[in-house]
């Protein structure tokens, strides 16, 4: 993310250079790209956070599974006395 942003900075302080037409058209289309890119970067970041979360549930939802196993085990321990 850093590196978009001094590409962007970059692209920006060219843009300010005197006779820098072509130079500012390309900037152009560059900024248009690193809003693309931060874009993605974001997206990626909050589908790294709800992978996080389905993490967390699943392995919560894993020791509740034990627990009632044990608790099964335990239940039918007992009737089969």
């Amino acid at each position: 993310m850093r590196m978009l942003h001094v590409i962007a900075k970059t692209m920006e302080m060219a843009m300010e250079a005197p006779g820098s037409d072509n130079v500012a058209a390309a900037a152009s289309g560059t900024k248009s790209v690193v809003a693309v890119l931060q874009g993605v970067a974001g997206a990626i970041a909050d589908m790294h956070k709800a992978a996080d979360t389905v993490l967390a549930a699943s392995q919560v939802v894993e020791q509740a599974a034990d627990s009632l196993r044990g608790s099964v085990d335990g239940f039918l321990q007992k009737v089969a006395v």
